[in-house]
């Protein structure tokens, strides 16, 4: 059984549910040949979305000073005398 993936040799020695004799993800990512270039992308994509992110935290933050400053200005306006 030395040629068997750990995977394979787990599930051979013990019956279980077919549905659960896929390998774990990181067991197929380990035995990938483009390991390099799958965990590239991967941090390519989390690079994109954290980028994606911070723009519209950015949006966020701009949105609400200008809420805070509507609000002043009507509050000053409901404070001056009819």
């Amino acid at each position: 059984m030395d040629s068997l993936p750990l995977w394979l040799a787990f599930a051979v020695a013990r019956p279980v549910a077919p549905h659960l004799l896929q390998p774990p993800l990181c067991l197929e990512l380990a035995a990938m040949p483009n390991n390099e270039l799958f965990v590239s992308e991967l941090q390519n994509t989390l690079d994109k979305n954290q980028y994606g992110w911070m723009r519209q935290e950015v949006k966020l933050s701009s949105v609400m000073g200008e809420a805070k400053s509507l609000k002043q200005e009507l509050e000053s306006v409901q404070q001056v005398p009819d």
